[in-house]
């Protein structure tokens, strides 16, 4: 029992200690987000977490509130970087870790109240790998070790990450000349395959930076800026964690030649509308609207003429009906399995 006194005592000051950078954030309905404090008069947060620019709460440790604008994102890192209306006097720089070590780590968040939130982990290797709750007040909160110094902060890009001092330096830097950096898009279709020199992704379709840069259909690209790539996904995953004008090195294989291509990424296309949504709204629409002819032809009752208005097609009770299930569709194209653009 004494040694659980002792632990729990630990971890209620490291608490304590981490918690006078720790801010709560109010940019959208709902609950709030948390973020840190990078400097006197500016935060760190979650992009996703901030659905206005200006006008946003930011709850300070001392329990008063100050308000901030959004000065910068990252939707990549799904970072933004909030400035606040006036410089706190008493701020003290944040204290970051010199290096990762394994073991207990603590993630520290704020509630609406401004209440401290805690989770409590463990780092089996250096690796900066921390798995939280999906609770929206854990976004933007930083990952302390069991010293109480500062490893990363909390972010959800498209898959959970933490972001490192040395990562959200770089980017505050870089948005330093422009306000928004641009999500990558290198323009090319891959599925798998085993080379004669390892896995690789084979070159199904290409467009965009990686057309101009000179990439062909049936390349199979081996690496990315040096790093062995082994499926589409670590190839989409890499793209994702870059931000447009930023020059990759590709390593591929040509007709049994290696070839070394540099392009310079682009910025990522509007999304378009999925062509199976639109499909599947018309046969949606086309109910609706039979539907809607029995109902009306139900309460009109028996007619001797046809007007101009009763001139609708009629319902066919021989014709599927679409909601019917798979088998009964309309005759279409052939499916095509799509592979992403990444």
């Amino acid at each position: 029992m004494k040694h659980l006194e002792t632990l729990s005592q630990e971890l209620t000051e490291l608490a304590q200690k981490a918690s006078h950078w720790v801010v709560r954030v109010n940019g959208r309905r709902g609950p709030n987000a948390s973020g840190i404090l990078w400097s006197e008069n500016t935060v760190l947060t979650s992009s996703r977490s901030l659905h206005r620019e200006s006008e946003i709460e930011v709850g300070l440790p001392d329990g008063t509130s100050v308000l901030g604008r959004v000065t910068g994102r990252v939707p990549t890192m799904d970072l933004a970087v909030l400035e606040l209306e006036k410089a706190l006097e008493s701020y003290r720089p944040i204290p970051w870790a010199s290096q990762v070590s394994p073991g207990i780590m603590m993630a520290i968040a704020r509630d609406r109240e401004g209440n401290p939130l805690t989770q409590i982990g463990l780092l089996p290797t250096e690796a900066l790998v921390h798995r939280l709750t999906p609770l929206t007040e854990f976004l933007g909160s930083p990952l302390v070790d069991y010293k109480g110094e500062f490893l990363g902060l909390h972010l959800l890009a498209d898959v959970p990450t933490i972001a490192s001092r040395a990562t959200l330096t770089e980017l505050i830097g870089e948005l330093a000349d422009q306000s928004y950096l641009e999500p990558a898009f290198l323009g090319l279709g891959l599925h798998r395959v085993e080379s004669e020199v390892g896995p690789g992704c084979l070159v199904v379709r290409t467009e965009g930076p990686a057309q101009e840069a000179g990439f062909l259909i049936g390349d199979i690209v081996l690496r990315l800026d040096g790093v062995p790539v082994s499926d589409p996904e670590h190839v989409r995953d890499t793209i994702r964690s870059k931000t447009a004008g930023k020059t990759l090195t590709v390593d591929l294989r040509r007709g049994g030649q290696a070839e070394r291509l540099s392009v310079t990424l682009g910025s990522r296309p509007e999304p378009s509308f999925p062509g199976h949504i639109k499909r599947q709204i018309r046969r949606v629409m086309r109910h609706m609207q039979d539907q809607h002819r029995q109902h009306h032809d139900s309460h009109r009752g028996p007619r001797r003429h046809r007007g101009p208005r009763d001139h609708h097609r009629p319902h066919d009770h021989h014709r599927p009906h679409d909601h019917h299930g798979p088998h009964d569709r309309r005759p279409g194209p052939p499916h095509c399995e799509d592979h992403d653009i990444c």
